[in-house]
């Protein structure tokens, strides 16, 4: 839709440099602006993806990678 697609040319506005789903898999609606609001969301997101409830190595793997990049963007 338009307003993502808003918030996308802002994101390469700004330098950002994400896999497009960086946001999505912590499911996030807007770049993150302090390393709190990171961690908030990978708590919430790991919670629900993590092997020990269930989830797939996979899916954990993503989330965290996308936590990670994150992270360094915002060192």
């Amino acid at each position: 839709d338009e307003r993502r697609e808003r918030e996308k040319a802002r994101i390469r506005a700004q330098g950002w440099v994400l896999k497009p789903s960086d946001l999505e898999v912590l499911g996030l609606s807007r770049i993150p602006t302090s390393r709190e609001e990171i961690r908030d969301a990978h708590r919430r997101r790991i919670f629900e993806v993590h092997p020990d409830r269930g989830g797939s190595q996979e899916d954990a793997a993503r989330v965290n990678a996308a936590r990670d990049r994150l992270m360094e963007r915002l060192a």
